[in-house]
């Protein structure tokens, strides 16, 4: 199931809760904390080659509505930046030292189902499910080399540092000089922004107050299927993918509190 038949169908969900104009709804803002988790496979018979640890904060608003009894939909918008750092130490035989920024900007809707239970008086926790919809704004690689040794390509200086940049959502370009790039010459992006998980978790609610944590697998390939068509081993393509899961934990009020 792709993401515009699961957007139809969330969309035709929410359409009928509004046809009863007694529900019961609420309204809320929210901060937090999330993680993607890039997972890179590598044409070999390893699982897992390459993976990606992005974390940073998050800020977005909620909204909950009651179908029936304690059952409810959630949704919401949350703006992420995500970043990871890694440092490369000078070996034996090297004389130089990299560092790698990683940031992601990402927008995500989460459209869930949950199941409230009472707790005590205004006080409930809830178990959910259902599906997140992740649209990437931008991701970004930036390898920065101190002292490079004579051989290394001669990438743009910035403040007496050797440093180059991939972007996962531009076009590459066989003229650039990156090791991060996955070169061609069709003009189309190698990487897809658009990503649908689905997760389960826990919410706890007081009063207006809750808190709110869970984890999203990632469905989609976000490797375009022509990327890498000019390696040597295209027998192992099927192989190549780029899953993104993501974990998050966010505090959030309730303006409109009507249970």
């Amino acid at each position: 199931m792709n993401m515009k038949r699961l957007l139809l169908i969330s969309s035709i969900v929410v359409s009928t809760l509004f046809v009863n104009a007694e529900v019961k709804q609420q309204f809320g803002i929210q901060v937090g904390t999330e993680g993607n988790l890039v997972r890179q496979n590598s044409l070999s018979d390893t699982a897992v080659s390459l993976v990606h640890n992005l974390n940073g904060p998050s800020i977005g608003l909620a909204y909950e509505v009651d179908m029936y009894k304690g059952l409810s939909l959630y949704m919401a918008a949350n703006y992420s930046f995500s970043t990871q750092v890694k440092k490369t130490d000078p070996g034996m035989l090297n004389n130089y030292q990299t560092g790698t920024l990683t940031k992601y900007h990402a927008i995500g809707i989460p459209i869930q189902l949950q199941y409230r239970f009472l707790l005590a008086q205004n006080t409930w926790i809830s178990v959910f499910a259902g599906s997140l919809f992740q649209v990437g704004l931008s991701m970004q690689q930036i390898q920065t080399t101190e002292n490079p040794i004579n051989g290394l390509p001669t990438y743009k200086v910035n403040n007496g540092r050797y440093q180059y940049l991939y972007d996962y959502y531009k076009i590459s370009d066989v003229s650039e000089l990156n090791i991060f790039s996955d070169a061609d010459n069709d003009h189309r992006h190698d990487h897809n922004r658009f990503n649908t998980m689905l997760g389960i978790g826990l919410e706890f609610q007081f009063y207006q107050f809750y808190v709110r944590g869970g984890y999203n697998w990632g469905l989609s390939n976000l490797y375009y299927d022509r990327t890498f068509t000019n390696l040597s081993d295209n027998s192992k393509e099927w192989m190549r993918r780029q899953r993104q899961d993501e974990w998050s934990v966010h505090i959030g009020w309730y303006f409109a509190y009507t249970k």
